[in-house]
């Protein structure tokens, strides 16, 4: 026992760094209350992203630790937008997405093309999607049930994260 009390205390005090990430699950209706309860105004997405050749990588020292984000990237929205009558018919837009990193580690993706449920920040300079390492604001391959709890918290229903119901 006392092996096992030394070995965990040499490791415990290694000058190692910490690597990793635990991320709470996101959930669609927690991302629309923290929407409606910002100053930032906010529009829900659900359509896709084209995004082919666009994501720049984060720029990284020898050790592997990050020095600086992606730089952001436009890329073309196509789908729907959220409103009091559901997801409706939008016309295609450009969205800047802005790839977050955090602890020198981690850095917000986009995943492969598909289907995304995302809650895209409305700016003077136009729509932006912020993507961290632990994403609230984009949903990759939403099911049926994330876009019909969307569009209940949009008619005003109980907004409620999964856990919670």
């Amino acid at each position: 026992m006392r092996g096992v009390a030394l070995a965990t205390s040499l490791c415990m005090s290694l000058p190692f760094p910490a690597t990793a990430l635990s991320c709470t699950e996101p959930d669609p209706a927690s991302s629309f209350t923290s929407a409606a309860e910002s100053d930032a105004r906010y529009t829900v997405l659900y359509g896709a992203l084209d995004h082919a050749g666009s994501q720049v990588a984060e720029v990284r020292n020898s050790d592997g630790l990050v020095t600086a984000p992606p730089a952001p990237f436009i890329t073309r929205f196509h789908g729907k937008g959220l409103s009091a009558r559901g997801f409706v018919d939008i016309e295609p837009r450009d969205i800047v997405v802005e790839l977050q990193c955090m602890g020198g580690h981690w850095c917000g993706h986009l995943g492969a093309d598909g289907p995304i449920l995302a809650f895209v920040e409305r700016t003077t300079d136009g729509d932006v999607l912020r993507v961290g390492p632990c994403p609230i604001w984009i949903f990759q391959q939403p099911t049926p049930t994330d876009i019909a709890t969307v569009e209940s918290c949009m008619r005003g229903a109980a907004c409620l994260p999964e856990f919670q119901q």
